[in-house]
């Protein structure tokens, strides 16, 4: 059941579903849930740090005529 949970993941958490189908050990349905809340997090935050690093990095000119 788990594998069917990973695998209705968005494509961008392709890494994300790689590395937890190669995980040795089966994980309970509650430690699934804890692993996604932890990456949705990280993702949130990462996007957050991207989005102002973006705002920061635009530059405005004035041309002096």
């Amino acid at each position: 059941m788990d594998e069917t949970i990973i695998d209705k993941l968005p494509p961008s958490w392709k890494e994300f579903k790689r590395t937890l189908k190669h995980k040795k050990e089966d994980i309970s349905l509650d430690d699934l849930a804890n692993h996604l809340r932890v990456e949705e997090e990280c993702r949130m935050h990462g996007n957050e740090k991207e989005q102002y690093a973006q705002e920061f990095s635009k530059v405005h000119v004035a041309e002096v005529g």
